[in-house]
């Protein structure tokens, strides 16, 4: 008989049980315990699908498929899958069981065939299923989604100095809300050479606008995932004040560039 992955008891999801946000174990609280398998592969990529999905967003209402990252594909690999529809089918009907989405097999499997064909694209939920999904992430320093909306963004896979540099400035000068990131600073050419690198790393929609009621500028960074992303590698709270929760985060310790990097925008 076999058994069927469940998204309750998913090793990949690093939360024991449905959280809210704020409550999230980050990736100071893994490494503290001793669990940097959750973080990252045996070649140092991040496991973005630890990072980006939650078991809460599995009971958050009967929009899951709608409030997912989605997982751009190229034409080899949709080939494979859609041979594989039925069986990729099965196991997501199992997968989502218990979920606020519950479907027949085969309503699973149009679904998948129609996200390969139409929209050349997967919810990482269910690309998480097809056997050979790690092998996707070899040879690339980046992934490519979109929301379900089609906007597109991409998470890198590795650490960087650009990475643990934007992670000193969020922390210092930035807020994260919900759907977006906002950076504020009283340098006009600061924020646009930031806007740049933002755009550069994660290809999202950015937005720079002045302050109206100060002498100060904006950036901002619309992505959901985005946020999650910063709200895992520093433990920064969304949308909540930040400034007792802010530590030197603990990915950035064991490499003194990206250290350093990181603790001289906070001096």
């Amino acid at each position: 008989m076999s058994v069927f992955l469940n998204w309750r008891t998913d090793p990949l999801l690093v939360d024991a049980e449905p959280l809210v946000q704020n409550a999230w174990f980050t990736a100071n609280d893994l490494i503290e315990d001793q669990q940097r398998e959750k973080i990252f592969t045996t070649n140092d990529k991040f496991l973005l699908y630890s990072i980006m999905v939650r078991r809460m967003d599995f009971v958050t209402g009967e929009r899951i498929l709608q409030s997912l990252p989605y997982i751009l594909l190229d034409e080899e690999i949709i080939t494979i899958i859609r041979k594989q529809s039925l069986s990729l089918a099965e196991k997501t009907h199992h997968y989502f069981q218990g979920s606020n989405y519950n479907r027949f097999i085969r309503d699973w499997q149009k679904k998948i065939i129609d996200y390969l064909e139409e929209q050349h694209r997967l919810p990482f939920p269910i690309f998480r299923l097809f056997d050979d999904w790690r092998e996707f992430f070899n040879g690339k320093e980046f992934v490519k989604f979109q929301s379900a909306r089609g906007e597109n963004f991409r998470l890198p896979l590795f650490l960087s100095e650009d990475l643990a540099y934007l992670t000193g400035v969020v922390m210092g000068d930035g807020h994260l809300a919900k759907y977006f990131i906002n950076i504020i600073d009283a340098s006009k050419q600061h924020i646009e050479n930031l806007a740049v690198l933002l755009k550069k790393k994660f290809d999202s929609k950015i937005e720079v606008f002045k302050q109206s009621n100060a002498n100060a500028w904006n950036v901002n960074i619309l992505c959901k995932w985005i946020v999650r992303f910063f709200n895992f590698l520093n433990g920064q709270p969304i949308n909540a004040r930040k400034y007792e929760h802010l530590r030197e985060p603990l990915l950035y310790q064991t490499n003194p560039i990206f250290r350093l990097v990181f603790v001289l925008l906070l001096v």
